[in-house]
């Protein structure tokens, strides 16, 4: 699955079960051909790396308590790239390397945060993971397994997708503030669901009298996740503007 985007990126390796690097490979070659930075929050040190290997680029900043990290890595890195936190805070290690993405992503056009890994594991950090979407704070695009998951809100109220299958599931739930959003394309319509009570669409799919064409997606009050197939035949435009 891939993305259009001619914006800077920044990445952030959380913990916990992460896409195969030659599986995103696509959507983060469609982001440009290297990371403005690269941050690992704790035991996403790993992935980190391994994701480094695969793409040639380096990790800047490993960020976290470091009660995770396997010590042997932590041990191979200078000190000027590890950023010590202590076990008991307010926010989690994926949370404080967030927070510093989005800064360095700060700029005229504002660059893409990404979020890689996280999922599998322990369902509360996935979790907590879903429950900070849409924060100033949150990552654009966030990918996991097997899926890529779209935030949308203020500054990418917007999603087109192209390349989805009849047995393509499409989901979508609900983030921060969520009130309103319109689909176009789905074989079962999101209009009428009470997103602010807590409504979702799971495993929802293309309309088949849709065609070929693209399927539509803008948050028009609050943020929405929208859960898509990892796939490189599955394009995704993030929009800006009203679809």
């Amino acid at each position: 699955m891939s993305g259009l985007s001619n914006e800077s990126y920044v990445l952030v390796f959380a913990g916990g079960e992460y896409p195969p690097p030659g599986r995103a490979a696509p959507v983060l070659n469609a982001l440009g051909s290297s990371p403005q930075a690269v941050l690992g929050a704790d035991s996403g040190l790993e992935g980190a790396l391994v994701y480094g290997r695969f793409f040639g680029f380096g990790l800047d900043l490993v960020i976290g308590d470091m009660d995770s990290a396997p010590p042997s890595l932590l041990a191979s890195l200078p000190r000027s790239k590890l950023e010590v936190h202590p076990r008991d805070k307010d926010d989690t290690d994926t949370v404080l390397a967030l927070k510093r993405a989005r800064a360095l992503a700060a700029g005229p056009n504002g660059g893409t945060v990404v979020l890689v890994g996280g999922a599998g594991g322990r369902l509360d950090h996935a979790l907590g993971i879903h429950g900070i979407l849409g924060e100033d704070f949150s990552p654009d695009l966030w990918l996991t397994g097997e899926q890529a998951v779209w935030v949308l809100g203020k500054g990418r109220p917007g999603l087109e997708v192209s390349g989805l299958r009849r047995d393509d599931p499409v989901s979508v739930f609900p983030a921060r503030g969520a009130r309103r959003l319109r689909a176009e394309g789905l074989r079962w319509p999101l209009g009428g669901l009470d997103w602010a009570a807590g409504a979702f669409s799971l495993s929802n799919e293309i309309d088949p009298r849709h065609g070929q064409g693209p399927v539509g997606f803008h948050a028009e009050e609050g943020a929405f996740a929208v859960f898509l197939p990892l796939e490189e035949r599955i394009h995704a435009r993030p929009i800006k503007a009203a679809l």
